[in-house]
């Protein structure tokens, strides 16, 4: 039985692949891992960030597994484990009935987008800076722009007011740093000649900017 899994996290490929082999009690050899009645393919997903219908925003996902299972119970056995690692997740397989919440993560609302609407700037780095950032576009504005066109407004604004909130509360750049780390953000901002809040300060201006376009204000 085949499925294939969407996915959202805040750790590391290499670190993900590790937990998950370890949790499931399995093997992992490079990017794949056996487990009981399990095999899992752990890559990139191709058409991460590119634009998808409301009800398949998962399909934008940075990580998908293509798993392949002796019976659906193995499959739900590794989504509870998906739960357990708090990776935001949406499942595609013949066998949804049988699968837990329908094969969606605990942290995937009843539409199967992640990471909800409360935490709009988590979802903006998880999703747009993971590792591979620059795929789809080589400039952060760009990737700023690209989200923006995406998701829904209401997304794009809450993002952008996070970013504004956070810079007003006069915290210095290591502590807007160890934020943006906790949400997982790849990308180096000084590498790019900018401090975090300069950063931070771009996703505002970016959004903002796009937000006034579109007449959102």
């Amino acid at each position: 039985m085949d499925a294939s899994v969407y996915l959202v996290t805040l750790m590391d490929e290499d670190v993900f692949v590790r937990r998950l082999a370890l949790e499931l009690r399995g093997a992992a050899r490079g990017t794949t891992i056996t487990a009981d009645g399990l095999e899992i393919r752990v890559r990139r997903n191709e058409v991460s960030g590119r634009p998808h219908e409301e009800d398949e925003r998962h399909r934008s996902y940075p990580l998908l597994l293509d798993i392949a299972s002796i019976d659906a119970a193995a499959v739900a056995r590794l989504l509870r484990v998906l739960d357990l690692l708090d990776v935001v997740f949406v499942a595609e397989c013949d066998f949804l009935d049988e699968l837990p919440n329908r094969g969606r993560s605990e942290l995937a609302d009843s539409e199967g987008t992640a990471i909800g609407d409360d935490e709009p700037l988590r979802y903006l780095v998880a999703a747009y800076f993971h590792q591979d950032w620059n795929i789809e576009t080589p400039t952060l504005r760009g990737v700023l722009e690209l989200f923006a066109r995406e998701e829904p407004e209401e997304l794009v604004r809450g993002a952008r007011d996070e970013a504004v909130a956070l810079l007003a509360g006069d915290l210095d750049d290591e502590a807007i740093e160890q934020i943006l780390d906790d949400f997982g953000l790849a990308v180096d901002p000084p590498a790019h000649g900018l401090s975090y809040g300069r950063w931070l300060a771009l996703v505002a201006d970016v959004l903002t900017a796009a937000l006034r376009e579109g007449g959102g204000g």
